[in-house]
């Protein structure tokens, strides 16, 4: 799926990815710690809700950019 977005350029695959993990990946685990607080204050399903949700979301977009990285590495090692 990588190969049909950045057409073989390993550089601007993993340059693209680590963009994302720079700045989308830190936002998710600020939101994450911003619900903690808030979960202390209150125990209702909102905020327990928004905690999960910022879990998974930053989980799921580490595991995405991971691999990505992983890829152009090993895209541009077989050349």
């Amino acid at each position: 799926v990588a190969t049909k977005i950045w057409h073989g350029h390993p550089l601007r695959q993993f340059m693209s990815a680590y963009k994302v993990r720079v700045t989308l990946i830190p936002l998710f685990d600020v939101l994450m710690l911003l619900a903690v607080r808030y979960l202390r204050e209150s125990t209702d399903l909102s905020s327990q809700a928004f905690y999960w949700s910022a879990i998974v979301i930053s989980t799921a977009l580490q595991a995405i950019v991971h691999s990505l990285q992983f890829n152009a590495q090993m895209t541009f090692f077989a050349h």
